[in-house]
C-alpha cells in the first residue's frame, strides 16, 4: 500500500513539472498529517525533464488534449490487445468518439501525462483515428439530440477548432 501511495505521489509531483506559468506561495502554515513517503529527488527531477521532452513532442504530434479519437474500424496493424501496455488499454477503453483526453484523464484518474502516452501510442499504433470534422459535427448534433449538451458543446468546439483556416 506505501508503494502504490508512493507512486500516486509520484505522478502527482510530476504532473506540476508540466504546468505552464505557475507561481507558488508557500505559507509556514500546519497542514495535514501526512504519512511520511520517502522520494529520490535525482529521480524525480530526471524523469521530469524526460517527461517534459517527451510532452512536447506527444502534443505536436497528436493534439491529445484538444483532438477527440474514435476506435480504428479497420485495426489490422497486427497488435494483440492482451499485449498492450496496461495504461493503453484503460485509455482504449475510454475511447468513444465523444470523449477527448481531458474527459479521459477524469474518467479513469491517470494523470495527463499518462493519457497522451498512451492515446499517441495508440493513434501510432493504427488503434485509434482522430475524428474528421464533419464527424464530430454529425456526433455532435446526435449527442445534442439525445440531450447530452456538454458533450454536444464539446464537439462542436472541437470542429470548429479542427479546420480554422478554412472557416
Amino acid at each position: 500500500l506505501d508503494e502504490v501511495r508512493r507512486r500516486v505521489c509520484e505522478e502527482e509531483i510530476l504532473e506540476i513539472f508540466l504546468w505552464r506559468n505557475v507561481f507558488f506561495r508557500l505559507d509556514e502554515m500546519e497542514g495535514p498529517a501526512v504519512p511520511h513517503l520517502a522520494f529520490n529527488i535525482d529521480h524525480l527531477v530526471m524523469e521530469a525533464a524526460r517527461r517534459q521532452d517527451e510532452w512536447q513532442n506527444v502534443i505536436d504530434a497528436s493534439d491529445w488534449h484538444h483532438a477527440i479519437y474514435c476506435a480504428a474500424e479497420d485495426a489490422e496493424s497486427g497488435v494483440e490487445l492482451s499485449e498492450l501496455p496496461p495504461v493503453w488499454r484503460i485509455v482504449l477503453d475510454q475511447v468513444d468518439g465523444i470523449r477527448g483526453g481531458r474527459e479521459i484523464v477524469v474518467a479513469t484518474g491517470l494523470s495527463r501525462y499518462l493519457v497522451a502516452m498512451a492515446m499517441h501510442g495508440l493513434l501510432e499504433q493504427g488503434l485509434v483515428v482522430r475524428q474528421g470534422m464533419a464527424q464530430l459535427i454529425e456526433v455532435g448534433d446526435r449527442q445534442g439530440s439525445a440531450g447530452h449538451l456538454e458533450a454536444a458543446n464539446r464537439l462542436l468546439l472541437s470542429a470548429l477548432g479542427y479546420d480554422r483556416g478554412n472557416i
